[in-house]
């Protein structure tokens, strides 16, 4: 991807295809595999919502579920990993298709790169943020270690996984997020007298617009920096582990087509690899041994995806 596409604000991709198949598949193709994997991932952030829900309402807290920045995380994660399941869904269904130039990169897959760049941005940010700054003994238990740990934990192992495409100039995504939250929203809400949890007059006590505004501007613009410098570490990851898998998919291409090549050059074979072993021999019949060639090919492609990482040809003695 050359540097003018990486540094734009737009969702015009030329792979779509990417959005809805795994960074290390043999090919972008519907997966059985990575289709369990979106619905395993989105039952996890759908069950984290549920259980965030039922933690404020225990505590009697429900009437102010939605005004925690916390809590936009949980359901921009719920709602990101279910769409995301059923995108796949439908592509390994067959209802999504990208052999017309008229279908590439359609709105809601635009709508869903949106998501995912909100979502992992803002849950590794407070995986980094809350616990330094706004945790509260009071808040330990398994529900603030699924919305403040789990939640940035999972985008991480998500990252490593998908196919998405990186983009520094998706950067004013998560800026804008963060400047509408500390400054349409939370300002607004403190000014006007709104309270949080515990009645006081703001929502987290770093956020305090009436009683403490120089530190609480502070904070706003350290948010909105750190979710912008979060966005560029996880596009340089996401770049870095397409550039592992490009070279990975080289070597392995360029060890297969040497392969081929001995198989030509020699009239038999011994393949070798980690703790296994095919022999195949080849007679020095033309027509039986183009037949065992191609049974040696369908043992290679199968060898392949067994992730064997190495082997080696040596001729057999007649």
């Amino acid at each position: 991807m050359n540097c003018n596409k990486q540094l734009n604000f737009g969702f015009e991709y030329e792979a779509p295809e990417s959005f809805v198949t795994s960074e290390w598949q043999n090919e972008r193709r519907p997966s059985v595999k990575y289709l369990i994997y979106r619905w395993i991932l989105s039952i996890y952030f759908n069950f984290v919502l549920v259980f965030s829900i039922y933690t404020a309402a225990e505590c009697k807290q429900l009437e102010f579920y939605l005004i925690y920045l916390t809590n936009w995380n949980v359901m921009l994660n719920a709602i990101t990993s279910l769409f995301g399941a059923i995108l796949v869904t439908f592509y390994y269904k067959g209802k999504i298709s990208f052999e017309n130039e008229e279908n590439r990169m359609p709105m809601s897959f635009k709508i869903y790169w949106l998501l995912t760049t909100l979502s992992a941005v803002v849950s590794i940010l407070f995986s980094c943020v809350y616990w330094p700054l706004i945790y509260t003994e009071r808040d330990k238990g398994l529900n603030d270690a699924l919305t403040h740990v789990g939640n940035g934990i999972v985008f991480l192992i998500d990252i490593l996984a998908n196919a998405h495409p990186p983009r520094y100039g998706h950067f004013v995504y998560p800026l804008s997020f963060g400047v509408f939250y500390c400054y349409f929203f939370s300002l607004p809400y403190t000014l006007l007298g709104g309270v949080n949890r515990d009645y006081n007059n703001y929502i987290y006590s770093v956020l305090d617009w009436k009683n403490d505004t120089q530190n609480a501007i502070i904070f706003a613009l350290s948010t909105v920096a750190f979710l912008v410098f979060m966005h560029f570490v996880l596009t340089f990851l996401t770049g870095t582990k397409k550039f592992v898998h490009k070279k990975i998919k080289s070597r392995r291409s360029e060890t297969n087509e040497t392969m081929s090549d001995n198989q030509y050059d020699n009239p038999s074979f011994k393949i070798c690899k980690r703790k296994k072993k095919f022999i195949i021999k080849i007679s020095n019949s033309e027509e039986h041994a183009r037949k065992k060639m191609l049974k040696l090919e369908y043992l290679t492609i199968e060898d392949n995806h067994s992730n064997f990482t190495h082997f080696s040809c040596v001729e057999m003695k007649h």
